[in-house]
């Protein structure tokens, strides 16, 4: 049971991911490059009515531990999705434009820009936030871990994924570049998720604290309100 609590989180984002993963590919194939935008553009605005549910949840519920632990993982969830569509539909984009050649732009200079807008996500410090063995609850920090790792792992899924749908086909001649960039992948995604397990529980411990502030604010903010309406 304690499994399963700690990996609602993993396994919701897991899912919404590959939903929208099959959803953009068979609306790119319909509909084209203006489907696919307005698709990610309803996937982004569809957070916000989740995110109106677990903000009421969180004002008008009774405040306890496990309220504040489900809002947590809420909130951790929303982190996730939009961080994901934003940059998941930014390079995904790019990368239907450059493979239709869109405006005729050559398909060298967009693959420059995908590159260059991924080295500049990616210089994004992987660890900011204090060290693993100095960290006592003490110091006051915000959780950082989300928006250091999650792009990471959307860019690169991203050029997974459009490198198996346009090259990848049962042939001799690209099994093994089809073997390499699995490898890469696979070996990339799973430091990834070494460094993130290892800092997962203080991260937890400081969205969880950064949750309780907030949900104190925002109630004391709307007894404020209900009093001086009174």
């Amino acid at each position: 049971m304690e499994f399963l609590k700690r990996g609602v989180v993993g396994i919701t984002c897991l899912l919404c991911i590959l939903i929208i993963t099959v959803c953009v590919v068979q609306v790119n194939i319909m509909y084209g490059l203006v489907g696919v935008f307005a698709f990610l553009l309803c996937a982004f605005a569809s957070l916000q009515p989740y995110k109106l549910v677990y903000t009421y949840f969180a004002r008008n519920k009774e405040y306890n531990n496990n309220l504040v632990r489900g809002i947590t993982n809420c909130w951790t969830i929303y982190q996730i999705m939009n961080q994901m569509i934003f940059y998941g539909g930014v390079f995904s984009y790019l990368l239907l434009l450059a493979d239709k050649k869109f405006f005729d732009i050559p398909q060298s200079i967009f693959f420059i820009v995908i590159i260059v807008l991924a080295c500049l996500v990616s210089l994004k410090p992987t660890q900011p936030f204090v060290n693993k063995e100095k960290y006592v609850g003490a110091r006051r920090r915000l959780g950082k871990l989300i928006s250091a790792f999650v792009p990471r792992f959307v860019i690169l899924y991203a050029f997974v994924v459009y490198y198996l749908l346009a090259y990848v086909h049962a042939t001799t001649d690209n099994i093994i570049p089809s073997l390499c960039v699995a490898y890469i992948a696979i070996e990339r995604l799973f430091t990834m998720f070494q460094t993130v397990s290892s800092y997962a529980e203080q991260e937890y411990y400081s969205l969880f604290r950064d949750t309780a502030m907030w949900m104190r604010k925002i109630r004391n903010m709307d007894k404020e309100s209900e009093s001086r309406s009174e």
